[in-house]
């Protein structure tokens, strides 16, 4: 059995409510995260609107909307200084909605419930040379968790950018074991999606020679786990990888074929009960 599960109520009610007119054909275009300080702060009166809105689009996008997470979670870092910019990408990700108003995500239908997730890094996508992660958390073929987010340190490259991502996201892919684990379900080790080939490398094989501690505890952390068969690291080609789309602005098909991928059980969408 599979359950289709929407905020149609709540995206039409907030559709209604700042009269947004005109659809757009994604979140956000491929120019989310620049921004070139040239633009006028928002007046205190917009600032609060502002700050209001996208806690309300938060709200939406961590539970029925992943396709919205990465724009929010962008905007979500300019809520202390909005600008004229940042509320046109507000806009923008309200127009999305307009037009995709029904899109619900699916749940049930498999009998693996083995816990799987995709996990993965845009390097140096913010202003301050930060990088920024997603994951999306699977079970029983359907998406329960997904997370887009501004790293908290800077790396030097795509690799350490990756290792970061895999670090931190690992701790939520094990609460979801544990939780399995206490309903009698969690038999097998949880399976970790990752695109870079020298990630892989460096938490199942060791290697790389880090100037700072805190890279090879990150290493060495994710090491022991995979060591010690509490999780398995393995290799899904980047046009596979669900969390791409929580990490940099897609467009167009790929977009599409990505968010379909998280909201629906498999790779196709199915028609699920209401």
């Amino acid at each position: 059995n599979k359950i289709k599960v929407s905020q149609l109520a709540y995206i039409t009610e907030l559709l209604t409510k700042y009269e947004i007119t005109g659809v757009a054909a994604s979140p956000a275009t491929g120019t989310l995260f620049e921004d070139d300080g040239s633009h006028a702060l928002l007046s205190d009166k917009e600032k609060a609107l502002f700050h209001t809105q996208v806690a309300q689009l938060l709200y939406l996008s961590t539970r029925t909307r992943p396709d919205i997470l990465l724009a929010v979670s962008y905007l979500t870092t300019r809520v202390r200084a909005p600008n004229d910019l940042d509320k046109r990408k507000l806009s923008r990700v309200f127009k999305y909605l307009n037009g995709t108003k029904d899109q619900a995500i699916v749940l049930g239908g498999s009998s693996d419930l083995a816990v799987r997730a995709h996990i993965d890094a845009a390097f140096a996508l913010h202003g301050d040379g930060k990088s920024h992660s997603g994951l999306v958390i699977k079970i029983g073929g359907s998406t329960i968790m997904c997370k887009s987010s501004k790293q908290k340190i800077v790396t030097k490259d795509s690799t350490e950018a990756e290792l970061v991502a895999l670090s931190d996201m690992m701790v939520l892919v094990l609460k979801a074991h544990e939780f399995m684990q206490s309903q009698g379900r969690g038999k097998k080790a949880p399976v970790l999606y990752q695109d870079n080939m020298s990630t892989i490398s460096l938490v199942t094989k060791g290697g790389g020679k880090y100037r700072t501690k805190h890279m090879r505890v990150r290493r060495e952390v994710v090491r022991e786990c995979a060591s010690n068969g509490d999780i398995r690291v393995v290799y899904k080609p980047t046009g596979q990888m669900l969390a791409d789309s929580l990490t940099k602005p897609l467009q167009g098909t790929l977009l599409r074929g990505m968010t379909q991928g998280i909201v629906c059980n498999y790779q196709r969408c199915v028609t699920g009960v209401r």
